[in-house]
């Protein structure tokens, strides 16, 4: 104990006392006056390891199935923190998109209040309220970037599931809506889609998970072209709005091969139609009112007869005038 002690007062400039300098002033034996033998410089260098033996084979397999081959790396440097780092980013830019999904399913994409029942979407997935926007349509003061809405045939209705733990006395505040397939509340951090056809609001789990063909006994019938993310991103508004457009031009093509099959089946307005085109495309007739003939002109023989019988004072012929 006392060689301890005194090894300790002694270590100066930063010099390590390792378990050799202190064996080795222990043996140095005490002094007259019964006081240790005062340390040396190269007594308090640290010893050359001594090399270990090699492992069997059997056990150095055996730990190197359990180590996690990093070589003994402590991550205590910036460069192996940065993975973290990147996450840690990933999650804020998560946590902000979040918010702002929350803010659209809740609000009104016209008047930024918040929504009450009745509830409608258009095509591209934005939540409104009925009464706002049936009140910009009558008046036609819907901006530009709501053009494709032209009319409530461009609007769905939305069902929504209430949830039953909205609103009850002792419980932090929750979604007002759910899923009804999943239970899975109705937040930014869900994505929930709509049924263009019937209205319905799911969540993405339950058309993931369920299927579309085993929801469209309660919830359809819709296809896969019919379901519209809610509230979507760029990136998903961006996809919406070639789907739309997609959609519209197929729409226009089949109205324009029904109305021609129509107009195919009913002969006596295809008859009409072609009878009105003719005669339009028909001369009209000259100045002595004559009838025109297949060329334009009257024939000289009829012309001739009817000019013969005005200087004569006569009636002309019906086959003159024919």
């Amino acid at each position: 104990r006392a060689s301890l002690g005194y090894c300790k007062s002694k270590v100066q400039g930063g010099f390590r006392v390792s378990l050799f300098a202190l064996e080795s002033s222990a043996l140095a034996g005490f002094g007259d006056q019964g006081h240790p033998a005062p340390l040396r410089r190269e007594d308090l260098a640290s010893p050359r390891p001594t090399p270990a033996a090699p492992l069997p084979p059997h056990r150095l397999a055996a730990r190197q199935a359990t180590m996690g081959a990093d070589g003994g790396v402590i991550a205590v440097e910036r460069k192996f923190m940065r993975h973290g780092q990147q996450k840690k980013e990933e999650r804020k830019d998560k946590e902000v998109e979040a918010d702002r999904a929350q803010h659209r399913i809740s609000h009104c994409a016209i008047s930024d209040e918040a929504l009450e029942e009745p509830i409608v979407a258009c095509e591209l997935g934005s939540l409104y309220k009925k009464d706002v926007i049936l009140e910009q349509l009558l008046q036609r003061t819907l901006s530009p970037e709501l053009a494709h809405i032209r009319g409530l045939k461009d609007l769905t209705e939305a069902r929504f599931t209430a949830n039953p733990d909205a609103g009850r006395k002792g419980t932090e505040p929750t979604a007002a809506y759910v899923c009804p397939v999943t239970r899975v509340a109705l937040t930014g951090y869900a994505h929930f889609s709509i049924i263009r056809t019937t209205g319905w609001v799911l969540s993405d789990q339950a058309l993931k998970e369920i299927g579309l063909a085993a929801l469209q006994d309660e919830y359809g019938p819709f296809t896969q072209d019919d379901v519209i993310r809610v509230a979507p991103g760029a990136e998903e508004l961006a996809a919406l709005r070639t789907r739309l457009t997609a959609r519209r031009a197929r729409e226009a093509e089949e109205k324009a091969a029904r109305k021609a099959a129509k107009k195919d089946k009913n002969p006596k307005k295809r008859l009409r139609e072609e009878g009105t085109a003719s005669a339009a495309a028909l001369p009209a007739p000259d100045d002595a009112g004559g009838k025109p003939s297949a060329t334009g002109e009257k024939a000289p023989e009829a012309a001739s007869a009817v000019a013969a019988a005005a200087a004569a004072g006569e009636k002309p012929a019906k086959s003159a005038r024919t």
